[in-house]
């Protein structure tokens, strides 16, 4: 007899830090809009397993602390909240797991500060999770905004895989009654600019099909990529979160330089940004 599919969850490693807290907090309103569970887990790494062998008490203690965090969201917010306790690193944990509980999303929490107990780091994010299915949405230890999906900032450019961010865009956006600000800018090269117009026609059916209130901003004059130049125009124009894809090919330049979706996640203005990698076929979490 085949196994009911467990209900899509929003996935949290909780590391019991400030962005922690913040992740925690989106996940339980990204819950809310999509009508689903929340899995609060902590990991025990071998860094973690080596600093508390001697106070096992310390671990069991936090095993507590997350049942009481949640009771307190069911009670409070009315969102199921399921605790889970791991024992290996986090990318392996993400990895084996995320499928297993039916996961459509990773809230990441990422600090400021370095530390060897915390889940996250802007390098692990775009390294460690290229081959996800699923997006993260990283938040930082301090919030900018008072809301996170309202606003949302799409970039466009030429690539054809800008499709799937689009389609995550529009569908929060349907759930939120969010607005959604496209962005592109102009191409010199006639191959570049005929795929972004071929992009921005796909974008704006689907958005008209949704019934999405969207506005395209078109910048002619900026030469920097669209995706960077996002991160200024979200903070001077209170955008909530902005949306990326994951570089699909990684070139000589990146691994000399670094994947520009690190210098994005660390933004200055700490703003959320949602992360999707590449993939040959549409994921959603469901049909919209």
């Amino acid at each position: 007899m085949t196994e009911p599919t467990p209900k899509q969850q929003i996935l949290i490693p909780y590391d019991f830090s400030k962005a922690a807290d913040n992740a925690l907090l989106y996940g339980i309103e990204l819950a809310r809009l999509f009508k689903c569970e929340i899995s609060i887990f902590y990991i025990v790494t071998k860094i973690i397993a080596k600093l508390e062998v001697k106070d096992i008490e310390v671990t069991e203690g936090r095993k507590k602390a997350l049942g009481e965090i949640a009771n307190r969201i069911i009670s409070q917010d009315g969102i199921m909240a399921n605790v889970y306790v791991f024992k290996g690193e986090v990318q392996q944990v993400i990895h084996d797991f995320y499928e297993k509980l039916n996961a459509i999303a990773v809230m990441a929490g990422m600090n400021s500060f370095k530390s060897k107990v915390h889940c996250f780091s802007s390098s692990s994010l775009v390294t460690d999770y290229r081959d996800l299915r699923i997006p993260i949405i990283i938040v930082h230890d301090e919030l900018p905004r008072k809301t996170m999906y309202e606003n949302i900032i799409l970039p466009l450019d030429f690539n054809r895989e800008s499709k799937e961010k689009s389609a995550w865009s529009g569908y929060i956006s349907t759930l939120n009654q969010s607005r959604v600000t496209v962005l592109t800018r102009k191409y010199k090269d006639t191959y570049f600019a005929a795929s972004l117009r071929t992009n921005i026609v796909l974008v704006e059916k689907l958005f008209n099909n949704l019934g999405v209130a969207y506005e395209l901003i078109k910048e002619p004059d900026i030469t920097c990529d669209i995706d960077k130049y996002a991160v200024d125009y979200a903070w001077m124009n209170q955008g909530d979160m902005i949306v990326i894809m994951a570089t699909k090919e990684v070139a000589v330049d990146d691994l000399l330089f670094g994947l520009k979706e690190k210098k994005i996640i660390e933004n200055k203005y700490k703003l959320p940004i949602m992360l999707i990698n590449p993939r040959d076929d549409l994921y959603l979490p469901c049909g919209c």
